[in-house]
């Protein structure tokens, strides 16, 4: 199978699991004031043997969490 039919398929996969499972795309729980801390500790957990396309710091990591709260500014 080519490579991008196979990610098409998992992408696909994925949407289907979290609409069985009632997972939506947003986390509104998420706090503000939070923020900082949530992604210092992503930023923590990164490891370089992990195989992800990027590592990403802190401050990379924290429009994330505003994307996940619904909101797409920072503050």
């Amino acid at each position: 199978m080519p490579p991008d039919e196979a990610a098409a398929l998992l992408i696909q996969a994925v949407k289907d699991m979290k609409k069985r499972f009632g997972i939506g795309d947003e986390i509104p729980e998420i706090q503000e004031r939070d923020i900082h801390k949530l992604a210092r500790f992503a930023d923590q957990e990164a490891n370089p043997l992990y195989p992800v396309p990027v590592l990403m710091d802190a401050r990379q990591l924290a429009p994330f969490y505003y994307k996940l709260m619904g909101r797409s500014d920072q503050g």
